[in-house]
């Protein structure tokens, strides 16, 4: 079973857990594990969560270094006193590995450490440093290589935003009260999205025990998902095959409400879109990008609601054309935005958001760089994002928006520098010495001939200018056409 099954099992356990989530009446009665507390419905029984976090982050690091050590047997992972003294030694540097590992893999792992602490019955503020924590153990003590200033970056404030994320999700698909398959289907959905979770429900019990309550953490919290299954298409003006084509399936999920005169707490709020390749050549993962906030306010007037806050973003794009990859992302990046509703009639809505961030961690394509596995730049820089969009009730989506993305490289390679005498493992450099302005313009439109079942268009135009200090100025642009059927859960 490769990638593209799993990728299929995935969706289609998410539309029969959703449904069967939908279908049971919420109801919480006298739980016992319930208790009020800042931010959260905490369960009772973690008396030591401190140390219950600290042991689940540190089982974790273990148990993965012990599988790449004995299992799979990679180099990196033969450690002893003198590799963790040299890791000390040298400090952090600019990793070599692949854009899916560093960009996306390493969050996905500091969401680990997140739920870590999160399901011990931690704060989304607490969970934070375990975090931190997790990474800067495993980058000085569980590899030979040198520690890694991109991974320390990404796994902890990726793993973050994936980590609450995530915990949420999970949250809504907690039923304890649920059997047969309908409590499989969930409890696979909670291991694939939250690992720590459901290692947490079967050392508890839980993953199998039914009780006359649900046993969640949160309160409820409005969601909603659309997955997409369709026929994707790339144009490339400057490749020989021009088009390339293949199946694509998206899932695009929006997690709580804004409502008036409501202050947030962290992830109160947030959305996200995933794209997955069925084409064999094509990234399984071509895009994942989500917006939460971390903080703000709701104001409400006559037909109108607008909320402002500091929100925190994560972009993932990997497009793979018949001529080149289009590789962008923000691993760390926060900033302040609006987004503003507006009631037109009875049967229209206008919706508007404008966001501006300051991005510490991104990655953009390189036309020249080939250091290892590493194909990309990393860089710091700005984005600028803002979208409109018309929804008819239980009819039609129409939304355009433009993302801007400036990426600066500044700690680069010598013009002279000779590539045969150099170690690509360990050269410390961003890339090139560029910058890089990308730009992900984007049309979406979907109209419902049902309740549940739609019609699907999009189209995305990827461009991307770099300049470059020693090769000048190089400009490349992608077009992306979808085509599908949606379904509305």
């Amino acid at each position: 079973m490769n990638v593209k099954h799993i990728s299929l099992i995935i969706i289609a356990l998410t539309v029969f857990t959703t449904h069967s989530f939908c279908r049971i009446p919420h109801r919480y009665g006298n739980n016992e594990y319930f208790q009020i507390s800042n931010d959260s419905l905490q369960f009772k029984r973690h008396k030591y969560p401190h140390l219950e976090a600290s042991l689940k982050a540190f089982s974790t690091n273990m148990l993965i270094w012990g599988f790449d050590r004995y299992i799979v047997k990679e180099d990196w992972a033969y450690i002893n006193g003198q590799t963790i003294k040299n890791n000390f030694k040298r400090g952090p540097i600019w990793d070599s590995n692949c854009f899916s590992t560093n960009m996306f893999a390493h969050p996905f792992h500091g969401s680990i450490y997140f739920n870590s602490a999160r399901t011990s019955g931690l704060s989304f503020g607490q969970s934070i440093p375990y975090v931190l924590g997790g990474s800067l153990m495993w980058e000085f003590f569980m590899e030979s290589e040198f520690p890694s200033t991109n991974d320390l970056l990404a796994t902890t404030f990726g793993g973050v935003a994936l980590g609450e994320m995530t915990f949420r999700i999970t949250d809504l698909l907690v039923d304890n009260r649920s059997t047969g398959a309908a409590r499989v289907g969930r409890e696979i959905m909670i291991g694939i999205l939250s690992p720590m979770r459901a290692v947490d429900r079967l050392i508890s019990g839980e993953a199998w025990r039914v009780t006359p309550y649900r046993g969640n953490v949160l309160s409820d919290y409005p969601f909603s998902v659309s997955i997409t299954g369709g026929v994707r298409t790339l144009y490339d003006a400057k490749g020989d095959d021009r088009f390339k084509t293949g199946g694509v399936w998206m899932i695009e999920t929006s997690y709580g409400e804004l409502e008036k005169d409501m202050s947030y707490s962290p992830y109160e709020w947030f959305d996200f879109d995933i794209e997955l390749n069925a084409a064999p050549s094509s990234p399984v993962i071509s895009k994942w990008e989500s917006t939460g906030i971390l903080f703000g306010k709701t104001l409400e007037k006559q037909n109108s609601k607008m909320t402002f806050g500091a929100f925190q973003y994560f972009r993932y794009h990997d497009h793979q054309s018949s001529y080149m990859h289009y590789r962008l992302g923000e691993a760390v990046s926060l900033g302040g935005g609006c987004i503003y509703n507006r009631k037109l009639s009875n049967a229209v809505n206008l919706e508007c958001d404008m966001h501006v961030s300051a991005i510490l961690l991104g990655a953009s394509s390189s036309d020249f760089l080939i250091l290892d596995r590493r194909d990309y730049n990393w860089g710091s820089g700005y984005g600028v994002k803002a979208g409109i969009g018309l929804v008819g009730r239980n009819s039609f989506h129409l939304n355009l928006s433009s993302e801007l993305t400036h990426l600066f490289s500044w700690n680069g390679y010598p013009e002279d520098i000779d590539w045969d005498n150099i170690d690509p493992l360990n050269y410390n450099i961003q890339g090139d010495k560029s910058n890089t302005l990308g730009l992900v313009s984007l049309l979406k439109g979907k109209y419902y001939i049902t309740e549940n079942l739609g019609l699907s268009f999009t189209y995305t135009n990827l461009y991307r200018r770099m300049d470059y200090e020693y090769e000048g100025i190089r400009k490349h642009s992608v077009n992306d056409f979808t085509l599908g059927i949606s379904y509305r859960l």
